[in-house]
C-alpha cells in the first residue's frame, strides 16, 4: 500500500483490461482505458507505459499481476511525448498540499496488420491527440 499526493491509499500491481478476450477487432475500432498521474509537481514530457496480455487458463484475467505473475508477459511499450499534455493540467488541493493530477487515455488501434497507439486528453473541454510509439522487445527469448 501507499499514500499518494491526493491522500488516497493505493495498492500496487493492479490489472486493466483494455482489450478482453473473444473480443471482435476491426481497423477502425478503438480500445481504450484511461489513467492519470498524480505528484506534487509533473515536468515529465515523456510517458512509457508497458502493455502486458494475460496468458492463463481462467476466461477473464485476475485483477492483480501478483495471483498469477508467470501469465502476464510483457507485449511491448508504449511512448508518447506529453508535453502537451502538461498545459492541461491545474494544481489542486489535497490533504497532503498542492497537487497535479494528469490524466490521459492510452487508444490502441488492431488495424490489419500492426498495433498502433495514440495518446488522447481534454484541453479546455475538447479531446486532444497526440502519436505514441509502440516498442517491441527485441531481445531474442534466450537472452532475457
Amino acid at each position: 500500500m501507499y499514500l499518494d499526493t491526493t491522500g488516497g491509499i493505493f495498492l500496487a500491481g493492479f490489472f486493466a483490461a483494455i482489450l478482453s478476450a473473444g473480443t471482435a477487432v476491426s481497423e477502425t475500432r478503438e480500445f481504450r482505458r484511461s489513467f492519470y498521474r498524480t505528484g506534487a509537481q509533473i515536468n515529465q514530457k515523456n510517458l512509457s507505459t508497458e502493455i502486458r496480455c494475460y496468458r492463463g487458463e481462467r476466461t477473464t484475467a485476475p485483477d492483480w499481476l501478483d495471483m498469477e505473475p508467470d501469465k502476464f508477459p510483457s507485449l511491448c511499450t508504449v511512448e508518447a511525448d506529453i508535453s502537451n499534455v502538461l498545459k492541461s493540467i491545474q494544481p489542486r488541493h489535497g490533504p497532503q498540499g498542492i497537487y497535479y493530477r494528469q490524466d490521459f487515455d492510452i487508444v490502441l488501434l488492431f488495424g490489419m496488420t500492426e498495433l498502433k497507439a495514440q495518446l488522447s486528453w481534454i484541453e479546455n473541454g475538447q479531446e486532444k491527440r497526440g502519436p505514441a510509439r509502440v516498442v517491441y522487445d527485441t531481445l531474442p527469448a534466450d537472452s532475457q
